[in-house]
């Protein structure tokens, strides 16, 4: 007979198994708002890493500049994507600093 850690929804549809992966965070930081990197040893032989952003986004969010944001073994790397705001009289947009969560599944 099987055993272990299961989860199901209120219609009985099996939602989580003990052989599903599951992400967890393991570091959040803030970007900043100049390209840059950041080592975090927690992602060596950990698994799978991944990354999410948040940031307190509004009405004119589309006007802000954003981070790309890389992974490459235990580096976690940024660089704005710079670009012009195309309705005159705007300039460049203003790069947004955001928040940086770090993860491995």
């Amino acid at each position: 007979m099987p055993f272990g850690l299961q989860t199901f929804d209120s219609n009985g549809v099996l939602m989580l198994d003990a052989t599903h992966r599951i992400g967890r965070i393991v570091t959040s930081f803030e970007s900043g708002a100049t390209n840059s990197s950041r080592t975090v040893p927690e992602l060596q032989d950990a698994g799978t890493p991944f990354f999410q952003i948040t940031t307190n986004a509004d009405y004119f969010a589309e006007y802000f500049a954003y981070p790309d944001v890389t992974i490459t073994d235990t580096t976690v790397s940024w660089a704005f994507l710079d670009y012009q705001i195309p309705i005159s009289p705007f300039g460049p947009a203003p790069r947004r600093s955001v928040v940086i969560n770090v993860g491995v599944y």
